[in-house]
């Protein structure tokens, strides 16, 4: 403790003065007033500060630091005369030289009991005493005290007086009256009150505890946040290369900005567009002061800034700086906001933390929207964009925490319509970098965003984003939800739709060259996707995605025969003829619901018949233009049966599955009934027969399950052979009646009651086609005929009209094993006839008309 006179006088004045503004800040009254500002004279103040030099207690020296803080109040009040006001302000300043004196002997225990504290009282008399009204000068003279202790003190001492500069800047923001508030002189008090805060000598002294520089910070950006917008650098971007713990630099163009922003967040320096000088020295500064305890104060402050609701990690203070810096131009002058959001996610793990830098880039964004100026605009927003991509690419959140964060920026709003450029789609951007940055997760809602912002990049040339979202999509089709699979492919089916509707453009390469590939693949996309849903899909979701399906392939259709050299069977045959086998009773809903509204529109009255023959070739189809289609519904629906017979029997079938059974039914005689081409039919009859045969296995064995659809299907088998008999050609040869033999046996050999019409029409069709020909009748089939034929219900050429005797009995023995070696010798030509209605190629050639 510091050596003083013999105490004096002064201590019973101080204690006197002090009970008299306690009471008057009780009861203010004009007697009180009077008493207090008699103790205010020189005399009497002179008595004062004896009281300092002869106290020899720290409990003295506070309880005059208490009183002349007291006596600072009741003169900022305004009340007392510019007379007195004069004579105190006169005598304090010629007294101030004896208080530096005293001051510089004081030690750390000191300056922290005591000393910080008669310096903050004094200080306050004098500024009081002044108006708020003090030359550069004067102002120089109170601080010289306190600086000196901010470079000589150590860090507690230098704490506390940090905790007095505080006080002082409240005291006079709080107490100086409106209009000194508002002049130049009292602004330019920011630059004094910042100079300790970016000292580097003060800075150093808080080696592992920054919480006093930062609390200093914010308290003086508050108390300044009037004039936020005027001094942003000053106090704003200042603050914020202190907690970055970085030093700045000066680039004045896009690309050089850009270019910096491109650099690892490790290495990269604070950009500014701008600086004023009196600044620009603590900005540049290259010696840093980073630390982690320091970062975590940067989301706090940034999203305070930008008006941007702070509910992440909790840091040990509040901040609750002011949203500022709304003008436009702050965004472009401060690239530094850019990235000191990548600063901030370097230390977040929180799901919070993460969601409010995701808002922050939305708020810089709607800033960067306000810019009058498109090109400026654009630059911006790509700017801010690159950040975002470098945020993601350079953290390891995840995908559950990032997608909803990445999501918010395109869904009320893109946010980013303006970074898209004609080769780089911003949401698509951002999705990939998630799929590849994050081998794990899986992603939904951010690719339904994605399609939702495609006509923001490609309004023209719709068919080329279509084409870059699909294939991303078919590439990470296990990395997305089914149902976001779903959705996202309808939004781009509608988009698509529309696009060709209107322009008519489908045709991606050139007229004498037409390149539809892009259609094709989407198309075909679907079905890729429903193969993934391996639970069941949202009924409403399944129904809009077939239905756009149906729309779009009759738009596609329509643009495709109006291409040179280009048909209906074009599209169908990109569609179908590489078939995606259907694993999942999803897809097989997704081909049903196609095939349904296919044949709704294909237009069968003209198909080319030049190219079915009814002959094994090397070069055409059986079934011509439709063969894909064909071949892809016996697929489909033999595949169902498949699937269905995987069930057991006493679990019930849903109504869905029992739908795409009737549906497979439906399309089978929507194709009897819409082509006219006899020999089409014939050859289709011949290609579904065995799908036929095992639908009918499948329905109509006593299987309780399908009893509510069982007469609908009955129906549709008995219009069929109607049509069949009706329109087919022949030739009606061996080689058909083989592969038809199945389901003429199980039609012939149906059971009295409700089949009986389908026996009947059965037996009509036969007697309409094979009756007249003499074959080798499979054994089988042979015994049914022949007993239908001695009914008199059908005709076949060869068999006997009477009952089967023994020795008929050893004859139909003898013939089953020249039957054997026939079936056997047919082997080949049933590979070869499957060839030709699939398209593929055989080597055999056999006349059959």
């Amino acid at each position: 403790m510091i050596s003083w006179n013999d105490r004096g006088p002064g201590m019973a004045l101080i204690r006197k003065l002090n009970g008299y503004l306690t009471l008057y800040r009780l009861s203010p009254n004009e007697k009180l007033f009077d008493q207090i500002t008699k103790l205010m004279s020189p005399v009497e103040l002179t008595k004062a500060l004896d009281a300092i030099g002869n106290s020899k207690t720290y409990a003295d020296f506070i309880a005059f630091g208490e009183t002349y803080k007291m006596l600072a109040d009741f003169i900022a009040s305004g009340k007392l005369e510019s007379k007195l006001l004069d004579s105190v302000k006169i005598y304090l300043r010629r007294q101030w030289s004896l208080l530096e004196i005293f001051c510089q002997s004081m030690s750390d225990q000191d300056i922290k009991v005591f000393g910080a504290h008669i310096w903050l009282a004094l200080s306050q008399v004098f500024i009081a005493s002044a108006q708020f009204k003090l030359s550069s000068q004067e102002w120089g003279q109170i601080f010289l005290p306190i600086e000196k202790w901010f470079g000589d003190a150590g860090c507690e001492a230098v704490e506390v007086c940090l905790e007095k500069w505080r006080a002082l800047i409240a005291f006079i923001s709080s107490k100086s009256p409106k209009e000194i508030r508002k002049s130049g002189k009292y602004i330019r008090l920011i630059q004094i009150f910042s100079k300790p805060l970016r000292s580097r000598t003060t800075i150093n002294k808080f080696p592992n505890n920054m919480l006093p520089i930062i609390r200093t910070y914010a308290f003086l950006i508050n108390t300044f946040k009037d004039v936020l917008d005027e001094r942003f650098e000053e106090l704003i971007i200042c603050f914020l290369r202190f907690l970055a713990g970085r030093k700045a630099q000066v680039l004045t163009t896009s690309a050089e900005i850009e270019n910096e922003l491109k650099k690892s967040i490790d290495s990269l320096e604070l950009i500014l567009n701008c600086a004023i000088p009196s600044h620009l020295g603590y900005l540049t500064d290259d010696r840093t002061n980073s630390s982690d305890s320091l970062t975590l104060y940067i989301l706090p402050t940034v999203s305070s800034v930008l008006g941007v609701a702070y509910n992440g990690h909790p840091t040990d203070i509040p901040l609750q700086i002011p949203s500022c810096g709304n003008k436009p131009d702050m965004t472009q002058k401060y690239a530094v906001f850019f990235q000191m959001l990548r600063l901030a996610g370097r230390k977040c793990s929180h799901e919070d933390d993460v969601a409010v830098i995701g808002s922050c880039f939305a708020a810089l964004s709607q800033r960067i929207s306000s810019i009058e100026e498109v090109a400026v605009e654009m630059s911006e927003s790509r700017l801010l964009f690159k950040q975002v991509q470098a945020w993601v690419e350079e953290n390891n959140y995840g995908v559950e925490i990032l997608e909803p964060v990445l999501c918010d920026l395109f869904t009320t709003k893109n946010l980013f319509m303006y970074a898209n450029t004609p080769t780089e789609w911003s949401a698509r951007v951002l999705l990939n970098s998630l799929l590849e940055k994050y081998r794990g997760g899986r992603i939904s809602h951010l690719l339904e965003a994605t399609a939702g912002t495609l006509l923001d990049v490609f309004e023209n040339h719709v068919l080329k984003g279509v084409g870059e979202l699909s294939g991303l999509m078919e590439k990470h089709l296990q990395r997305f939800e089914p149902i976001s699979l779903m959705k996202s492919w309808t939004q781009l089916a509608e988009i698509t739709k529309v696009f060709i509707s209107d322009s008519g453009d489908i045709n991606e390469v050139g007229l004498f060259r037409p390149d539809f590939r892009t259609s094709s693949r989407f198309l075909r996309l679907i079905y890729k996707i429903a193969n993934v849903a391996e639970e069941e899909v949202d009924a409403k979701v399944l129904q809009k995605c077939t239905t756009s399906f149906g729309e779009l392939y009759s738009e596609t259709q329509t643009g495709v025969r109006h291409e040179n050299g280009c048909g209906a069977g074009t599209i169908l045959n990109g569609l179908y003829d590489d078939l995606i086998l259907p694993e999942t009773f999803c897809c097989i809903n997704v081909y049903t619901s196609a095939f349904v509204s296919l044949v709704e529109v294909y237009p069968f009255n003209f198909i080319n018949e030049d190219d079915v023959f009814c002959a094994a070739s090397l070069e055409f189809s059986a079934l011509g233009e439709i063969t894909p289609l064909i071949k892809a519904v016996t697929t489909v629906g033999r595949k169902l049966i498949e699937m269905i017979n995987t069930i057991e029997k006493v679990s019930k079938l849903s109504n869905s599955i029992l739908e795409d059974v009737l549906s497979i039914i439906s399309v089978v005689v929507k194709l009897f009934q819409s082509i006219k081409k006899p020999s089409i039919i014939r050859n289709m009859f011949l290609s579904m027969s065995g799908l036929l045969k095992e639908m009918y296995s499948l329905i109509f064995t006593g299987d309780v399950r399908f009893k509510t659809i069982a007469r609908s299907v009955l129906e549709a088998y008995l219009t069929v052979l109607k049509l069949v008999k009706t329109k087919a050609s022949g030739p009606y040869d061996e080689s058909m009646l083989e592969d038809c033999a199945p389901l003429f046996i199980q039609l012939l050999g149906g059971k009295h009651g409700k089949r009986a019409k389908l026996r009947a029409a059965a037996a009509e069709l036969w007697n309409n086609t094979f009756a007249k020909a003499v074959f080798n009748y499979p054994i089988e089939l042979r015994e049914i005929l022949i007993n239908l034929v001695q009914k008199r219900i059908v005709f076949a050429t060869g068999l006997p009209r009477k009952s089967i005797n023994s020795s008929d009995f050893n004859e139909s023995i003898t013939e089953s094993h020249s039957n054997s070696s026939i079936t056997s010798q047919s082997s080949q030509r049933t590979v070869n006839r499957c060839a030709a209605v699939t398209g593929d190629p055989i080597h055999k050639r056999r006349r059959l008309c």
